[in-house]
């Protein structure tokens, strides 16, 4: 008998061991593959963060230059020029206060110039304004002093004149030293005309030493990366100490074509970079002006919540290891023991696993929600930059004043607070369950479809939405709504399964004496009736392909039944299936006695 147990446990060890190392080695796989892509992806949102925040400087840059140019082409007469020896300087003298006005209402630019067309007068004109100490300074341009040649070919820089004018468009350009004011700059500049009449280039320059700090302002992931700026054609801009290159091709010459294909193909990603025998993570993401932002990390530093972990699991699968001996030989010398305590064990923990379905059902709902606020706030978002854009504007043209700034402000004001009522309806579902209370279907249905609104507008989907005054039930309101938004997602993917002409959602809410009444209707096929029988069981689903949990239904149906004494139920009709709920409806005089009741204890 000694001997047989004996073999027993060697063999539930072996058995067990071989089992924990297939399930390890597969968890281990799985979990370094998830961790290396969430690493991945952190350095690449890092990357377009920081773009958009660079985007938005050098956008506001571009509307400097390019209102400048609309003003010049506006007021600039070539005809008055023509007739009147003295209309460049009285028009010189008309510019210098407009584009000292308009430096000195940023504090991101360096200098804001005009340099007219050398054929219009022998004098080399230019309008040309610093930022600096925080006051607008007029720039005394030394075009002799500096030899400056307008003829091609052009040195470079005199890019800031020649460039926009050869490409037909505005274009960004440097660094390069600017010798008047003796530093390095990088310019935005573009043509004028009035007409096809030549007047000059209008242009924005942003010191190098300015851009360079804002870089190391920023904190790449784990604050221990660096960050780089490359121009359209892939040259650094700003480099990092540690890797003097002056283009991405001395930088990496064995992988640069692999590496320029794929940044010019995408505008956002990921790269393996090897450099000076150190290899990183790097994640880029192209600016508004066709620059990319890079950010990169160390490869042994961005992994080590990997290599932590390689080490976590390690220990763990020593200390399994020891308990598997540990069990086997217990299990094997209470062999003899009835099985069925072990069995009311795990019916116990079946029944605790039960329980928490319900808040894994919520969970399992939250990244749809946060997508759809997502999507529901961009259109609000583009709106109250047009309003703040549109403030600009009207300071900078004089056009502002209290009652236009108030109804801009209280625009915006409107659309905040729509904002705010989304973002409320989204908390609201989150917040658990407490004491069982009066409320409103209709709110609750609201809470649902506001949840819901973008991904059915995103697919074409109608709602059509019949509904009685005031139906109260009590309950859980929350978990209704949970209820609510289960149903109506399940109607969406069916619309979407079948794709009928009508894409349409019927919801009725009405009274039937002391019972509510709540169906909601889609237009899609009709479920197959052994199918229909087994909807409500928990596990079972449909939609294996799609991540369907088969536990929607199933919870419903306890929130429903058993938390607050309705019934549910699915049934085909004529156009499609009906999903319907019956629950007693709340008595409104004692609701409002109970109301009383609070205030006056209140």
């Amino acid at each position: 008998m000694k001997t047989t147990i004996i073999k027993l446990i060697i063999a539930i060890a072996a058995f067990s061991l071989t089992v924990a190392t297939v399930v390890g080695s597969i968890t281990f796989s799985r979990s370094s593959e998830y961790l290396q892509r969430e690493i991945e992806s952190n350095v690449r949102n890092n990357a377009e963060k920081y773009a958009n925040q660079f985007s938005a400087i050098f956008n506001h840059t571009e509307g400097m230059v390019d209102s400048l140019v609309a003003f010049v082409s506006v007021t600039f007469d070539p005809e008055e020029l023509a007739r009147d020896p003295g209309y460049m300087e009285r028009y010189k003298e008309q510019l210098r206060g407009v584009i000292a006005e308009t430096i000195s209402a940023t504090t991101i630019a360096h200098g804001l110039y005009v340099t007219f067309n050398p054929d219009l007068s022998p004098n080399n004109d230019e309008v040309w304004y610093s930022y600096q100490d925080g006051v607008a300074t007029y720039i005394e341009a030394d075009f002799e002093g500096n030899l400056r040649d307008f003829s091609s070919p052009y040195p470079e820089d005199m890019q800031y004149y020649f460039a926009p004018i050869k490409a037909g468009r505005a274009v960004w350009t440097g660094p390069y030293y600017d010798r008047d004011i003796r530093i390095d700059v990088l310019s935005y500049s573009k043509a004028i005309y009035a007409g096809e009449f030549f007047i000059g280039i209008a242009g924005a320059d942003v010191t190098t030493g300015d851009t360079t700090d804002i870089i190391k302002t920023m904190h790449p992931y784990n604050n221990k990366g660096y960050a780089f700026l490359l121009n359209d054609e892939l040259d650094f801009i700003i480099s990092p100490g540690s890797i003097p290159a002056k283009s991405l091709h001395d930088m990496i010459p064995e992988s640069y074509v692999q590496v320029a294909s794929q940044m010019m193909q995408q505008p956002s990603g990921n790269l393996r970079l090897e450099v000076n025998e150190k290899r990183y993570i790097t994640g880029y993401a192209r600016l508004n002006n066709g620059w990319i932002l890079g950010i990169s990390q160390l490869r042994e530093q961005a992994f080590s919540p990997i290599y932590n972990l390689n080490r976590v699991l390690l220990g763990l699968g020593v200390v399994i290891s020891l308990l598997i001996v540990l069990f086997s030989t217990l299990f094997s010398i209470s062999f003899s023991r009835p099985i069925t305590i072990r069995q009311n064990t795990l019916e116990a923990q079946n029944r605790e696993k039960d329980v928490l379905l319900m808040y894994q059902s919520r969970q399992a709902k939250i990244g749809e929600m946060v997508g759809n606020i997502a999507h529901q706030w961009k259109q609000p978002l583009n709106s109250i930059n047009l309003v703040l854009a549109n403030i600009m504007d009207s300071y900078r043209f004089g056009e502002l004043d209290e009652k236009s700034l108030n109804a801009s402000v209280s625009k915006a004001e409107d659309i905040i607070h729509n904002m705010s009522e989304t973002i409320s309806d989204f908390t609201g579902f989150l917040k658990p369950p407490k004491e069982k209370e009066h409320f409103d279907v209709h709110d609750s249905m609201a809470m649902a479809l506001s949840l819901m609104e973008e991904s059915l507008h995103k697919n074409n989907i109608r709602v059509n939405y019949q509904k009685e005054d005031c139906c109260m039930a009590y309950g859980y309101a929350n978990e209704f709504s949970h209820v609510l938004f289960n149903i109506i997602g399940n109607a969406r993917d069916a619309i979407l399964d079948e794709a009928p002409s009508d894409k349409q959602i019927d919801i009725v809410i009405r009274k039937e004496g002391r019972s509510l009444f709540i169906q909601v209707v889609n237009r899609g096929c009709h479920i197959a009736e052994d199918t229909l029988a087994l909807v409500f069981d928990p596990y079972f689903t449909t939609k294996e392909e799609r991540g369907g949990t088969g536990i929607g239904l199933y919870i419903s149906k306890v929130i429903i039944e058993q938390r607050m004494n309705g019934k549910i139920w699915l049934q085909n009709i004529e156009d499609g299936v009906s999903c319907a709920i019956s629950l007693p409806c709340s008595d409104n005089i004692s609701f409002q006695e109970d109301s009383h009741e609070s205030l006056s204890s209140s």
